[in-house]
């Protein structure tokens, strides 16, 4: 954390937006950070606190919320395979207050289509875990998310616009 702190402090940072420029720049550095945050979340939450607060400037509960659209598909894609997934999605659930019901429900449309681009085999693996979490089947899930789906399955691009992408499917999440 101190490492972070200095290297927050830095002149290269200091004048050019800080180190939240460089994490919205480098997807494949942002990615990985949050996937870091993400898996320890349970076991270090104190940890995960001090870097939102101290080292960008958030409350932890804005940074998970920045996290959800980027790490939940990977999340539930993994679950069949990695319990640690599932231990992951209910504690990124009690942080934000919610159940996690509602937290997979209001970002659907991104895990298929992160799971499109993935093997047939994740897709079905995450399409029986919302049916085991929902009771929805198939035809159900691709009903209520169709619309969403198709505008994530044309914006899916790793390097492309996450502002942008993020604006046009903003769930509301709800308790």
């Amino acid at each position: 954390m101190n490492a972070s702190r200095l290297t927050h402090k830095g002149c290269c940072f200091h004048f050019n937006g800080g180190i939240e420029v460089l994490l919205s720049k480098s997807v494949y550095l942002r990615n990985k950070v949050f996937d870091y945050l993400c898996t320890t979340l349970a076991s270090h939450p104190k940890m995960v606190k001090e870097f939102a607060e101290a080292v960008l400037g958030v409350e932890t509960k804005e940074l998970l919320n920045k996290m959800i659209p980027i790490v939940l598909p990977k999340l539930v894609v993994s679950q069949q395979d990695n319990n640690q997934a599932v231990e992951t999605l209910n504690d990124k659930a009690k942080c934000l207050n919610i159940n996690v019901v509602p937290l997979i429900v209001n970002w659907l449309p991104k895990v298929p289509a992160f799971s499109l681009h993935q093997t047939v085999e994740e897709l079905l693996s995450a399409l029986r875990f919302y049916h085991a979490q929902t009771g929805s089947n198939n035809r159900e899930i691709f009903a209520v998310a169709l619309r969403a789906l198709l505008d994530e399955l044309i914006c899916f691009l790793d390097g492309g616009d996450l502002n942008e992408i993020n604006n046009r499917y903003k769930p509301s999440i709800k308790s």
